[in-house]
């Protein structure tokens, strides 16, 4: 949702809301955004590409309504890029159990804040557990195998779990790559002395894959992803 566009057009669009649809009673849930100030049209004039400095969210309450705001961090550690991906954790402590509307808007460098986008999260609602996906393949010694392909999956950003395990006296290594362009990243990797690694990692958007590498030894893993 959007107020007053017209008005508040030159701050930064929040865009990408995300939130799950249900938390437990005085659980804590992570709220993720996208900030941006690259959405107008230039084509009758001109007008700068701002960074973005800062975003907020408020819970029931919006801002032209005197809600109270909570500081959202930049994914990457820092504001000050045209497009900043935010998140924040969010605690349910003295919600009452039902439907709640969280707004998030943000602010560019000139100290504009753009409209607020909003998402519903209903507290002491049914709480869906985190998507598994178990893979599992061939690796011979030296060499690779990607999950779920060479070409990766789309994640809209949150935590991202494997867990490898592989035959006894292997030693498979497992690592998590994310596509930059045209090419692939490392972004977190587990290279114990067995075959049994695990990475916990908190991943933007982005398009991601797991590579399972033996080291020493060949034979079939099984790799479980949790979303």
């Amino acid at each position: 949702m959007a107020r007053a566009p017209y008005q508040l057009g030159s701050g930064p669009d929040s865009v990408s809301v995300s939130a799950p649809a249900s938390v437990a009673t005085g659980g804590t849930f992570t709220l993720s955004a996208s900030a941006t100030n690259t959405r107008f049209n230039t084509s009758n004039g001109a007008e700068p590409t701002r960074t973005v400095t800062a975003a907020e969210y408020f819970i029931d309450t919006p801002p032209w309504a005197g809600g109270t705001p909570t500081a959202m961090t930049a994914t990457d550690g820092s504001f000050g890029s045209a497009t900043e991906a935010v998140r924040a954790t969010v605690s349910t402590a003295g919600l009452s159990d039902g439907r709640h509307t969280v707004y998030v808007r943000a602010r560019n460098n000139n100290g504009t804040y753009g409209p607020v986008s909003a998402v519903f999260v209903t507290v002491g609602g049914t709480v869906t557990p985190p998507a598994s996906t178990t893979y599992t393949g061939t690796v011979a010694s030296r060499s690779n195998s990607y999950q779920p392909s060479t070409t990766g999956f789309s994640y809209a950003g949150g935590t991202l779990k494997g867990n490898l395990s592989g035959p006894s006296g292997t030693d498979f290594d497992l690592y998590l790559q994310k596509l930059s362009g045209s090419t692939w990243t490392q972004v977190a990797a587990s290279e114990g002395s067995t075959s049994t690694e695990a990475i916990n990692y908190t991943a933007t958007s982005g398009t991601y894959r797991w590579r399972v590498y033996a080291y020493s030894g060949s034979g079939s893993y099984t790799l479980t992803e949790t979303r």
